[in-house]
């Protein structure tokens, strides 16, 4: 059995090397996959549990993305404030998720917020460009946290779009 995968899924893990045998490749990606699920398991242990019980589909609903949304736009304005020449975007992102939590979903305000939100990235204030950077160090940073969250956001609201 590989570890950080159930019985099932290491047999079939383990079937994919028939026929390479020695083949390193194959096992370092072995080894990588059971990495990444042995990180899913300490992270995220509810996630796991769900991945031990055959990967159950939790569907969300469109208020359960705006509720995300909303929580990954209070998460990313105070580290956007600690930018130089970011207050007005975050004051601007502040502003949409103060609204956000009292629209309803699929309304014409909560459409408007939506675009509001796809217009600071892609826009005036080009919120993107933290989707893109990357720190240069091997810990995690402020700026692999905000790439992080600012791609959340962005995929969210696209998401309604």
């Amino acid at each position: 059995m590989i570890v950080g995968f159930t019985p099932s899924q290491s047999e079939e893990i383990n079937s994919l090397d028939k026929g390479f045998s020695g083949n390193h490749a194959v096992n370092d990606l072995k080894n990588e996959l059971a990495k990444i699920s042995l990180f899913v398991y300490l992270v995220y242990p509810a996630e796991a549990d769900l991945h031990e019980q055959n990967m159950s589909v939790i569907k969300k609903n469109p208020r359960t993305s705006a509720n995300e949304l909303v929580t990954a736009i209070e998460r990313f304005i105070p580290l956007l404030r600690k930018q130089k020449g970011e207050e007005e975007a975050a004051n601007l992102l502040a502003s949409i998720a103060q609204k956000m939590v009292a629209q309803e979903v699929g309304s014409d305000e909560f459409s408007e917020s939506i675009r509001a939100i796809i217009d600071s990235f892609d826009g005036d204030y080009e919120l993107k460009a933290y989707t893109l950077k990357e720190s240069d160090n091997k810990s995690w940073s402020e700026a692999d946290e905000m790439a992080v969250i600012s791609s959340r956001i962005y995929a969210l609201a696209r998401r309604f779009k």
